[in-house]
């Protein structure tokens, strides 16, 4: 059930870049998770399953679902509800390497209309990702690691920096996220970027966010689908 649930989480990977939507596929290994992403799918959920794996999110939790199912409808439908929302937030990223080792440099403007703070644990997400086969499907997370924004409001722009040691590097992707009611809902992305190599620049920003912001256009929020494997 497993592998057939991975081969069609990579062939709708295929299916979006081909359809140029701004959708990246995730897997992570559960019996090794990498930062807070299997939290979020157990905040979102609400408590254990009573089913097997693989556990799917969209998202940081807009969307979770779980072992056997019709997958190629479910994950459709999880991923392209979450691209009909909007961004909450404007990112750019940029990370440096040294050795094995990565620095991550991340800007975020808070354009979600709700003061991002610690009650809300708004956090910064950095993910490292390998295009390989290494389980079931030919990506795979090799290293996250988060910190909270600190108090930011509406319309102003925090920088972040975070570090990664030890790491397979292919890509880096920064997502911005929070929890509108700390006590019983699911956390939110507000916008994710793929990271681009190198210093950030001094003045305006210049790298293209993932996906492009385009006032007007359309929805901003790529559906991020992080699997969790045994």
């Amino acid at each position: 059930m497993c592998k057939s649930a991975g081969a069609v989480v990579d062939y709708l990977a295929y299916e979006y870049e081909r359809a140029g939507k701004n959708v990246i596929f995730l897997e992570h290994n559960i019996d090794d998770p990498q930062g807070p992403r299997l939290d979020r799918w157990y905040d979102a959920y609400g408590g254990q399953p009573s089913f097997a794996v693989p556990l799917v999110m969209a998202d940081s939790g807009y969307r979770v679902s779980g072992g056997y199912e019709d997958y190629q409808n479910k994950y459709r439908l999880m991923v392209d509800a979450c691209l009909e929302r909007p961004a909450g937030a404007e990112l750019h990223a940029w990370y440096q390497r040294d050795g094995q080792n990565l620095e991550v440099t991340v800007t975020a403007v808070n354009r979600s209309g709700v003061e991002w703070t610690r009650e809300n644990l708004a956090t910064v997400n950095v993910i490292v990702y390998e295009d390989t086969h290494a389980q079931q499907t030919d990506r795979i997370v090799r290293a996250a690691t988060a910190r909270y924004t600190g108090t930011l409001a509406p319309n102003d722009e925090g920088t972040y920096h975070l570090s990664l040691t030890n790491v397979h590097l292919a890509g880096v992707l920064a997502l911005v996220e929070y929890r509108p009611d700390p006590a019983k809902t699911p956390f939110e992305m507000l916008q994710a970027v793929i990271a681009v190599e190198g210093v950030p620049p001094t003045a305006t920003p210049s790298p293209t966010p993932w996906p492009t912001v385009t006032p007007g256009g359309p929805p901003l929020s790529p559906a991020y689908l992080p699997y969790c494997w045994r």
